[in-house]
């Protein structure tokens, strides 16, 4: 079974470190509570990079990870060109544990999304992987070495606990009188908070040398009658069975922090927003500054694969231009279809054989789109197949045998760590280095012609028929519009020569950037885009 669970994470953990051990790459995937705070933090074709790197700080500092995607490709001993996926669908929800108790927002559209989409909301909230960032971590571990984790600390929570754990110490001093050595007694707990303190007081309270408190995945505590036993011994176990319990609290940030060690190459699909919530939820807080942001990223997956920039790029490439489809439609599963087809098996030889692993079976028998685990699984088989596809066309000879992995590696190397950024002034993030100019068509001007104020509504309908337009407001005369296309400037153009109630000409950098210094940042961008679809917070989501 690939779903994993708070109650099977420590037992699995072992076999998902083993095959991110023997892994030639990772991808990745998430599903999260929502994707903006309000309309002024939503994705604008006028946001330079760092306008939206503060748009999406501020709304991933308040939404959550609930579903986790992780895929593992590890190449199958003795049969070249062969891969074995190994899919993990994580279910993530941070318990409140001492100083921890997460605070986050849902947006309605998002759950509706989730929800619709087949989301089991009470395997998120009951049964989800716990996680810590490292600073959450470190503040626990300050304060569990220092004895003061609930020290002083009140709440109707605690004092709940306060009468389950009485309610377990008195039952386990009466089965004490009868117990021989040998004879074990099981004790429940309701959370990560109960074990704890349950533990603490286990310890303090009963004869160590005659009692072993034993900690074990379902948050129960097994107490065991012994024969008398050393202080040392005793200080040790002791120390052991907290740190398990430390341990499961952590929970799958030790996956991250696996990867992270492992600089295995990281894979995922317009994966932009799935590396900010990683970082923030898993590593520190996002930092205040952009570059910051890109360093530490950098630093910690310094080899990053972004498979719709990837497909974005190689279908222009002149080695393929005019010469195939399959990259035509960089949705996820559109391409997963595509480079899975007969057609594209042999269009070029020796296509990686992709096997899904016995415990990932269920995504070879049936779609789950929008599950992170099958998601993170569509983006490794796209990676593959794509990145062979555009090996073989760069071959200057006819292909006699496979390519090794290290091949897709070295073909790659021009679009490593490019990280598709959607209606944005530039077309990705280079967390390597600096950012690409601007690749979009000069903004336009937009004056009145008439008494009425300009409408951002009413500005945005006459453009609605050009596709992705967003329009700023500057005040009751004054507007610009911004247009996602070359191609479609020439149609506005001729246009608003029809128009006799306003006068659009193209913007001028230096005469304009007065008028636009401080609305670039206040928000209020009217989206044609919306207007046409609906419900703009979810475009981004199923356009993934």
């Amino acid at each position: 079974m690939c779903e994993i669970l708070r109650e099977n994470f420590d037992e699995r953990f072992p076999e998902i470190k083993d095959v991110i051990e023997r892994s030639s790459f990772v991808a990745i995937d998430t599903e999260f509570t929502g994707l903006s705070t309000n309309d002024s933090s939503c994705p604008s074709l006028f946001d330079e990079a760092k306008t939206r790197y503060k748009k999406l700080k501020k709304s991933i500092s308040q939404f959550v990870i609930c579903q986790f995607g992780l895929c593992a490709f590890v190449e199958i001993p003795d049969q070249p060109n062969r891969y074995q996926a190994y899919a993990f669908n994580f279910y993530l929800f941070q318990p409140s544990f001492g100083p921890v108790d997460c605070r986050f927002l849902c947006q309605a559209s998002s759950l509706h999304f989730l929800s619709k989409h087949n989301f089991d909301f009470n395997k998120f909230i009951h049964h989800g992987v716990p996680y810590l960032n490292k600073d959450q971590e470190e503040e626990i571990r300050k304060q569990h070495k220092e004895q003061s984790l609930y020290s002083g600390t009140q709440s109707l929570e605690l004092r709940g606990l306060d009468d389950q754990i009485s309610s377990s110490i008195s039952r386990t001093e009466s089965w004490l009188e009868h117990a021989h050595e040998g004879d074990k007694i099981t004790l429940d707990s309701e959370n990560y908070t109960g074990q704890y303190l349950l533990f603490t007081e286990l310890k303090n309270q009963l004869n160590p040398e005659l009692v072993k408190c034993e900690v074990t995945n379902n948050l129960k505590i097994v107490v065991t009658r012994q024969k008398s036993s050393s202080k040392k011994k005793i200080k040790e176990q002791q120390t052991k069975e907290e740190e398990k319990i430390l341990l499961s609290v952590i929970g799958f940030s030790r996956i991250i922090k696996l990867l992270i060690k492992l600089k295995k190459p990281l894979v995922g699909h317009n994966l932009l927003t799935d590396l900010l919530l990683l970082y923030d939820k898993f590593i520190k807080p996002l930092p205040e500054k952009y570059a910051d942001f890109k360093a530490n990223l950098h630093k910690a997956f310094p080899f990053v694969y972004d498979t719709k920039h990837l497909a974005f790029k190689i279908r222009k490439h002149q080695k393929l231009n005019n010469n195939c489809t399959f990259l035509d439609n960089t949705n996820l599963e559109d391409l997963h279809a595509a480079l899975s087809s007969d057609e594209a098996k042999f269009f070029v030889l020796y296509n990686p054989g992709i096997d899904l692993a016995d415990i990932s079976q269920k995504y070879g028998e049936e779609q789950r789109p929008h599950e992170a685990g099958y998601d993170a699984y569509l983006s490794g088989f796209v990676f593959l197949r794509m990145t062979h596809l555009f090996a073989a066309k760069l071959q200057k000879s006819q292909l006699f045998k496979p390519f090794p992995f290290s091949k897709f590696i070295k073909v790659l190397q021009p679009y490593e760590n490019q990280v598709n950024i959607p209606r944005a002034t530039i077309p990705f993030v280079n967390l390597s280095g600096n950012d690409p100019p601007s690749v979009r068509p000069q903004w336009f001007f937009v004056e009145s012609n008439v008494t009425q104020p300009l409408s951002g509504h009413k500005v945005a309908k006459q453009f609605v028929r050009f596709g992705s337009v967003d329009v700023k407001i500057i005040d009751q005369c004054h507007a610009v519009v911004a247009v996602a296309h070359h191609r479609r400037v020439d149609n506005v153009l001729k246009l608003v020569k029809k128009n006799k109630s306003t006068t659009v000409r193209l913007y001028n950098s230096l005469y304009d950037s007065y008028l636009m210094r401080n609305l670039i940042w206040s928000g209020g961008v009217f989206t044609t885009l919306s207007l046409c679809i609906g419900a703009g917070l979810l475009i981004w989501r199923v356009l993934k």
